[in-house]
């Protein structure tokens, strides 16, 4: 796993930059992608301690403060709460489901109940019979990834 970390160097003391990243409830006050935020629980913030914000383009999420350690370390959002959300809102495709979610036939387009295709060395399918969304759609399906293609494009060598 790539994990990726953005260093800045803060001229105040580490208190009062950590006091900054843990107040959740004024998060609304300084980052622009939250357009509300607020405190859900009273007393001194430690673990566990939640806020409630509201995110442009999503709407509203409820955050907690797990592993915490002052002046040290925390993370805002817990698995557990990342799962609760994804199952709050549809599923998101991705893979073939996403390929082929974005891959339909236009609607008024006839499919062919059936249409000829001849198999031999390869499979031939008659092309006239299909509408052009879905012979693309058999193209792209049919194509395979060649990397030492690629490869011998980008040396300029011959690619036959």
């Amino acid at each position: 796993m790539v994990v990726l970390t953005r260093a800045q160097v803060i001229g105040k003391p580490i208190g009062e930059v950590f006091a900054t990243v843990i107040d959740g409830g004024n998060y609304a006050a300084w980052n622009p992608t939250i357009k509300a935020s607020r405190r859900l629980d009273e007393g001194e913030i430690r673990e566990g301690s939640r806020f409630a914000w509201k995110l442009r383009g999503f709407g509203e999420v409820t955050q907690e403060l797990r592993e915490f350690r002052r002046n040290n370390s925390l993370k805002l959002v817990s698995s557990e709460h990342v799962e609760r959300i994804l199952d709050e809102h549809e599923d998101v495709a991705f893979g073939n489901e996403a390929l082929l979610a974005r891959r339909r036939p236009h609607s008024d387009e006839g499919l062919p109940k059936m249409t000829r295709c001849t198999i031999a060395a390869g499979l031939a399918v008659a092309s006239a019979d299909l509408p052009p969304s879905l012979l693309a759609e058999l193209k792209h399906l049919a194509s395979l990834h060649n990397p030492l293609f690629y490869e011998r494009q980008r040396l300029r060598l011959s690619t036959h």
